[in-house]
């Protein structure tokens, strides 16, 4: 392990997240270091067919795992969504409880959060 590599878990802030580099290719996943759970990727830019770029790198998801398979469900934008909201979603949906075995539970968390976005 490379001493130079940047730690990507730590507690989040809005000014740590607004300056943390975007990767120039592929994507990155910061954890939450306050709240198990809460990620934000940080997307590298990249081209559609028409040529425009993609606009927002960085968004919010409730990483973890059903049934012993991964699963992301998406939070929003960041900064649109600030951290205290994100963790908020999390802490407020069952996500954040013990979801791996029930693949309903896992498709309810996905409607919480969803519906919480609006």
């Amino acid at each position: 392990m490379s001493t130079n590599a940047p730690q990507t878990k730590f507690p989040f802030t809005e000014a740590k997240l607004r300056n943390w580099p975007t990767p120039i290719s592929g994507r990155v996943r910061l954890r939450d270091a306050d709240m198990p759970g809460l990620c934000l990727y940080l997307v590298a830019a990249r081209k559609d067919v028409a040529g425009k770029v993609s606009n927002n790198p960085k968004t919010f998801y409730f990483y973890g795992k059903a049934n012993g398979r991964p699963i992301e469900i998406r939070l929003g934008a960041f900064p649109a969504l600030t951290v205290e909201e994100a963790r908020a979603k999390v802490r407020g949906s069952s996500t954040s409880k013990s979801i791996a075995a029930d693949p309903v539970a896992v498709q309810k968390a996905k409607r919480e959060l969803h519906q919480s976005a609006t």
